[in-house]
């Protein structure tokens, strides 16, 4: 008994250092000068929860999926009136989204639905590709229910109150 309760300790304690770690690193993956570090780090950070997977750990790369594919994505997007790609030298930002997107295990796939389109760039060609194929399936109403159902997401001024969220939900399914 008390071995699984020391394990499931350990696991949260896990959980949260990888939530820690990804948040932390994934804002400084628009240094030009890190760009490369970052992105080896959380590659490497991947590849082990990929090894060791649970719900849990998933749950927690779900949730830092957005922000780690936004802030990659931005590596590639034409700084002001420059309109050349931001980023020249370095593949590694796409090779970390590919490993976010495509290369992902298939428990992330609701997770990678929810992303925003990516940007019509060449460079983004098969992750766009791959992501408008899952889509396909992901309906307004589907996509309505997911953002209800996680009101941490939501800024507190838009917050509804549980009850109301009930409502929502039940006129939604009805």
């Amino acid at each position: 008994m008390g071995l699984l309760i020391s394990c499931d300790l350990a696991m949260v304690g896990v959980n949260f250092l990888n939530s820690y770690l990804l948040n932390l690193i994934g804002q400084f993956i628009g240094c030009d000068c890190l760009l490369d570090q970052c992105c080896c780090i959380i590659s490497t950070l991947l590849n082990i929860s990929r090894d060791y997977p649970s719900g849990e750990t998933i749950r927690v790369l779900g949730e830092q999926l957005q922000f780690l594919v936004s802030e990659s994505v931005a590596c590639y997007i034409p700084c002001g009136s420059n309109k050349k790609l931001s980023v020249t030298t370095s593949s590694r930002a796409v090779l970390l989204l590919q490993q976010l997107t495509i290369g992902a295990d298939s428990s992330m796939v609701e997770y990678i639905k929810e992303l925003v389109a990516f940007p019509e760039f060449n460079i983004f060609y098969e992750i766009r590709d791959f992501h408008q194929k899952i889509r396909q399936t992901y309906s307004p109403r589907v996509h309505l229910l997911n953002f209800v159902k996680r009101p941490h997401y939501v800024p507190p001024r838009l917050l509804l109150c549980r009850s109301t969220q009930k409502v929502l939900i039940w006129s939604l399914c009805g």
